[in-house]
């Protein structure tokens, strides 16, 4: 199966950009997601590669064979990309029987050779046999639940045996327990056809269960190209950090400086001390001199672009992610103009599976919410002003009003620099 391989593709209509410059690079057999909320370019991502919809400008290889290249004037047609295409909507003929249905694209077949009755009837077969659906060849779509339509629709796109397979949220009109299921379907199948999956979703869940690679976009812009853990364990910025994870993220805004033993003092929830001690080396003043010059010379390549002749100024602007900080009273203080911010202004960012409640931890704590749901408690601690959202593993009970302790483990706390939004360092976390 091919490597699909984009450099530096942009889609623009006007000065709105859906995809700016992305580059990247699918590899042969992975199982990528295209992540993201709803207008962040994911879908036409998927469909420039395809080949149903065209970049105003880049390049897009599929194995050896250029498909598209601004530049050389390349633009070759989605029938002739080999790639197979599973929507949302099923579309499936309400008129054709299942059987019919799979075998209505192989009939049309011309390139090498069409095939014959015993191959299309072969071929039928054996996809149906993939999918789990020989025992409804006879039905029509009507008669058939949604996940047996859906399954259907998967046949049909793999019977033509296509070197990559696209699907575009095929998953979302079923309910939870079936999508459920067909995750497990389409982990399945990706290992048994050996072709490269690539899966738009805005569903994180779906992202981080199916994918070997998760390609999370905003705004047009690739935020991180990881594998599924590494995205939720070492997120590059805060959009990142937030957007992965259920329960979400809890952020917790610092002040603080580095030691000489490379620690950094922070002053947190309040007056609250604490000292968080990264798990490698880490020059915080080399960090920020290194940010600084990366947004010097971003500036400037910038200005170079612009100098340019046809160049489109981007409407819709790249800024820095606004996170939320959960607290007791609904009032939101307006955040800080980034003038304003120094090299002192951080941001903790604090997973739920580390808050850890416990005789005798370092923090009180009081319960402001609980939600049991058998094997674990999802709950919400008020420390202060402010509240963190925690998950404890068992049947424990919490009362609201119920006065705590809790440690905060683990060595994946999160640090990230609050001017730029970007991770710093990942490590331990003490009070």
């Amino acid at each position: 199966m091919p490597e699909i391989k984009l450099e530096h593709v942009t889609k623009r209509w006007n000065k709105f950009y859906a995809v700016d410059d992305l580059d990247l690079v699918i590899e042969d057999n992975a199982f990528v997601t295209l992540l993201g909320p709803s207008g962040c370019g994911k879908t036409t991502t998927l469909r420039m590669i395809a080949g149903l919809e065209t970049p105003t400008s880049g390049r897009i290889t599929i194995g050896d064979k250029v498909v598209f290249d601004s530049a050389l004037g390349i633009n070759v047609p989605a029938n002739k990309r080999r790639v197979g295409f599973l929507f949302q909507n099923y579309a499936l003929w309400p008129n054709m029987t299942v059987y019919q249905n799979i075998a209505f694209g192989l009939s049309n077949i011309r390139e090498p050779r069409r095939l014959t009755k015993q191959e299309i009837d072969e071929t039928v077969h054996r996809v149906a046999r993939v999918v789990k659906i020989n025992a409804f060849m006879d039905r029509y779509p009507a008669e058939l639940s949604g996940g047996q339509q859906q399954r259907v629709a998967i046949a049909r796109t793999l019977a033509p045996e296509p070197a990559v397979l696209f699907m575009d949220e095929p998953l979302s009109n079923l309910d939870a327990k079936l999508r459920l299921e067909m995750r497990y379907e389409l982990q399945r199948l990706h290992v048994e056809t050996g072709s490269t999956f690539v899966y738009v979703t805005h569903d994180q869940m779906e992202a981080m269960t199916l994918a070997t690679q998760i390609c999370l976009i905003n705004n047009g812009v690739l935020q991180q190209y990881d594998a599924p853990l590494t995205v939720y364990h070492r997120p590059n910025n805060l959009f990142v950090a937030d957007f992965v994870g259920n329960p979400s993220i809890n952020f917790i805004e610092a002040k603080g400086a580095q030691r000489a033993d490379g620690a950094v003092e922070l002053t947190l929830l309040g007056d609250k001390k604490a000292v968080f001690t990264p798990a490698g080396p880490l020059d915080l003043p080399a960090w920020f001199a290194r940010r600084d010059g990366e947004a010097a010379a971003a500036e400037q390549e910038h200005s170079k672009k612009a100098a340019e002749k046809g160049f489109v100024e981007k409407g819709n602007k790249d800024e820095t992610f606004v996170y939320h900080i959960d607290r007791v009273t609904d009032e939101e203080e307006a955040p800080a103009q980034t003038a304003e911010l120094t090299n002192e202004d951080l941001v903790i960012g604090l997973r739920p599976e580390f808050i850890e409640i416990a005789e005798g931890g370092a923090l009180d704590g009081e319960i402001y919410g609980a939600m049991p749901t058998g094997m674990e408690s999802t709950i919400k601690v008020r420390v202060g002003d402010y509240l963190l959202t925690g998950v404890v593993f068992g049947s424990t009970l919490f009362k609201i009003g119920e006065k705590v302790k809790m440690n905060i483990s683990g060595g994946n706390i999160l640090l990230f620099d609050r001017k730029s939004g970007r991770r710093i360092a990942a490590g331990t976390l003490e009070f």
